[in-house]
């Protein structure tokens, strides 16, 4: 796009020029004409048709603020005072050389002419705001440099003069434009570093929100974990501690049963012994008694001999104690 605009800048100018050039072919008849009728200026002026000129010049007006522009920021921008700069300027000289020339030829040099044709010409709707003050800057910086000789104008006038001249006042008041475009641009950029700089801390904040959240949804999701860990292991313990107690229950049981058995199976002894004890004396008491009734029979019978008589503990049913240590009836 800036390649097409920059080739349009030297077509705007040479539409201009053909434009002047051509008006001046019939502006030369007009006058001609005008002699002959008693016409003036008036009528050589709308011949050379400064309405349509204005429209051409006022595009390339904005051709030359361009250049202008490019101009100052590379002055701006540049470290060796503007060297390197001169390329905008260079394509406003040769721009401007040929609008001069082309009005110098359609007026043929005369002074009053130029001046009254491009005041018409800066008066036209075409032309306006800061275009209409740029198309006076020109008509007086050409007026200015013009000779009262209409010759020397047509024949010897060194276009360089008026461009120059003009160059130099346009270039000053866009400076003032452009510094004023510069600081609302640094003001708008500063805007939208202060935008981007709420859109990045916003970003941090809920990037940092996210991450706190994140982090105490993990730390929580932990401390569940932890907690339920806990909880079983406090079960695991309560469930070993009930076993235990009921392993140490059962085992009081089996021990009390074993005492029990003990016990009873030491009574039964106890009972069993005191049986075979008493049934061991009662036959040696009957004895007893059976040989303290005969006494007419002396001891030893009728030989005289004393016979001891034993007791017969075979003859005596037997006494068993059981497995419970119950005496068992005789059979």
């Amino acid at each position: 796009a800036a390649g097409s605009r920059a080739e349009a800048m030297p077509r705007n100018a040479a539409a201009a020029c053909a434009l002047l050039l051509g008006a001046a072919a019939s502006a030369r008849a007009a006058r001609a004409v005008g002699r002959g009728r008693g016409g003036g200026f008036l009528s050589l002026s709308s011949d050379l048709q400064p309405e349509a000129v204005a429209l051409t010049l006022a595009r390339v007006e904005q051709d030359w603020r361009e250049q202008a522009d490019e101009f100052l920021r590379c002055q701006n921008t540049s470290h060796a005072g503007g060297a390197g700069c001169e390329a905008p300027n260079g394509r406003f000289r040769a721009s401007c050389a040929k609008i001069v020339t082309a009005v110098m030829q359609a007026s043929s040099g005369n002074r009053n002419v130029v001046r009254d044709y491009l005041s018409e010409v800066c008066a036209q709707k075409g032309l306006d705001g800061w275009r209409t003050e740029a198309c006076h800057s020109l008509a007086d910086a050409m007026v200015s440099a013009m000779s009262p000789t209409a010759y020397k104008n047509r024949e010897g006038m060194d276009s360089a003069v008026p461009c120059q001249s003009f160059w130099k006042g346009f270039t000053s008041s866009e400076r003032v434009r452009l510094e004023k475009v510069l600081a609302a641009d640094q003001v708008e950029e500063q805007h939208r570093a202060e935008a981007a700089e709420k859109v990045r801390q916003a970003s941090k904040e809920a990037a940092d929100a996210e991450a706190e959240a994140k982090r105490r949804g993990e730390a929580e999701a932990a401390a569940e974990r932890e907690a339920e860990a806990q909880r079983q292991a406090e079960e695991a313990a309560r469930r070993a501690e009930q076993q235990r107690a009921r392993m140490a229950e059962a085992e009081s049981r089996l021990s009390a049963q074993a005492e029990d058995v003990e016990r009873n199976a030491s009574q039964g002894m106890a009972e069993a012994q005191a049986a075979i004890d008493a049934a061991t004396r009662r036959p040696t008491q009957t004895a007893e008694g059976s040989g303290a009734t005969s006494g007419s029979m002396p001891p030893g019978g009728a030989t005289g001999k004393t016979v001891g008589t034993a007791p017969n503990i075979s003859a005596q049913p037997a006494v068993k104690a059981n497995a419970t240590g119950e005496t068992a009836a005789p059979g």
